[in-house]
């Protein structure tokens, strides 16, 4: 009773905004009970799967075996691969004792047992690079090279 005494005397406003708060308080109620209902049946999944993974074994943890890396595979191909490319063109045009081309430096080089992946194209650019940077290399004439 002295409840509604009290509502009586309040302003319109305050009384439709204690009105409100109770249907949040409400709301709220309703919605922590189904969050409960929520977290009990996940539980009850949770204990399910414990009991299907005994009796396949267990589960794999991570990533299935695979799937970790992206790129280039590791392997053989990875690293320092026996001499470098700079050392092979220089040991080939030593031989050659002539200019030669980045073709005739690129066939001599898979000769001599560089191993690369490349097409021809790119090995062509990869050789033209090393040629041009550096000491060990010079330039005859237009497109052909010589040891220093």
């Amino acid at each position: 009773m002295n409840l509604l005494k009290a509502l009586a005397r309040l302003p319109q406003t305050e009384v439709r905004r204690l009105l409100k708060a109770s249907r949040w308080v409400g709301q709220r109620a309703a919605l922590q009970s189904a969050a409960d209902s929520l977290r009990k049946k996940l539980a009850r999944i949770e204990k399910k799967l414990v009991a299907v993974d005994r009796r396949i074994g267990a589960r794999p943890v991570g990533r299935p075996p695979g799937s970790g890396r992206r790129g280039r595979p590791r392997g053989p191909m990875r690293g320092r691969r026996g001499p470098a490319l700079r050392d092979i063109l220089h040991g080939v045009l030593k031989k050659l004792g002539r200019p030669a081309d980045c073709a005739e430096l690129a066939a001599a080089a898979r000769k001599a047992g560089y191993i690369t992946r490349s097409d021809d194209i790119t090995f062509k650019r990869a050789i033209h690079q090393q040629l041009r940077t550096g000491n060990m290399f010079h330039k005859a004439s237009r497109g052909k090279f010589e040891a220093r």
